[in-house]
């Protein structure tokens, strides 16, 4: 307790240097670089959003949207930022009251979307609700459960390395981050082994680490100027209590692209971790499910 009053307050003696650094974040947006790749998320959700190969282009307030192959345009330009909805149709999350299920009839076998009753009804392996997408694998679905008391407190400690400025020895780069991930005992696939073979996306579709990156990446978009979010970076082991806005933040701002890249996460997969959640939040029939 004494070692994380310690920390909080050495964020406080450093509020300065945070608002410079927040001042930074502000002042080069967008400009014209994109180091957390806004425009890239913010085009593919409006052309294609499991189409990788789609890039964006910061404008003063938009991004210009191409294919990143021909160079085509794709159309109009997209906002900077956009509230985005959840679909609580297809995936876990919203109401979490979704029918749908990612099942599996074997280890080997593709993944697939199934409502519960035609996965009840053919024997299928149910590892999640909510559709089938990045993080489906058996593999990643076990980087959850064994991280599960540590993966908050180890993913903001590589955000705080990848997020800061250069200026102060961030990295601002995906592959740094990725492999601090794995570095630091996450490591997510960054294979396209959850996609079926015959889909585009088994070749140009987000990995389960690209979800990760992705989501890292749009928190220090959105919540470079929650107060709780700033003090995480100084204090990432404690996820509860005082910091909870930060965890709203992400929530709100990014919650809905993560799932629906992701389709597994801790609550989809019936997996109680480091943060507390509504019991109700917590898929029933999921492969770590109390109840099967």
């Amino acid at each position: 307790e004494s070692k994380r009053k310690q920390r909080v307050l050495k964020a406080s003696l450093v509020l300065s240097l945070v608002i410079a650094v927040s001042l930074y974040v502000c002042l080069s947006w967008p400009g014209d670089s994109d180091p957390f790749h806004q425009c890239d998320r913010q085009c593919r959700f409006t052309y294609g959003f499991y189409d990788r190969s789609i890039v964006g282009h910061p404008t003063w307030s938009e991004c210009a949207c191409f294919d990143g192959v021909t160079g085509q345009s794709l159309g109009p330009n997209v906002p900077w930022t956009s509230t985005k909805p959840w679909n609580q149709t297809d995936f876990w999350c919203g109401g979490f009251d979704t029918d749908l299920v990612c099942a599996t009839q074997s280890s080997s076998s593709d993944v697939v979307t199934l409502s519960r009753r035609e996965a009840k009804e053919r024997n299928f392996t149910i590892l999640h609700c909510g559709m089938c997408a990045a993080c489906s694998d058996m593999v990643d679905l076990f980087v959850l459960k064994e991280t599960a008391s540590y993966i908050t407190t180890n993913v903001t400690a590589c955000a705080a390395a990848f997020a800061k400025p250069t200026w102060l020895g961030g990295n601002r780069n995906f592959a740094d981050l990725s492999d601090c991930l794995v570095a630091s005992g996450v490591p997510f696939t960054r294979d396209h082994r959850a996609w079926p073979v015959n889909t585009q996306a088994h070749t140009s579709g987000p990995t389960c680490m690209d979800c990760w990156l992705d989501n890292v990446a749009c928190d220090a978009i959105n919540c470079a100027w929650n107060w709780d979010c700033i003090l995480r970076f100084f204090d990432p082991d404690h996820t509860q209590g005082s910091y909870s806005a930060c965890l709203q933040c992400d929530e709100a701002n990014c919650g809905p692209e993560f799932i629906r890249c992701a389709g597994a996460n801790r609550r989809s997969s019936g997996i109680v971790s480091d943060i507390d959640r509504p019991g109700q939040q917590v898929c029933p029939v999921g492969y770590f499910s109390q109840k099967l």
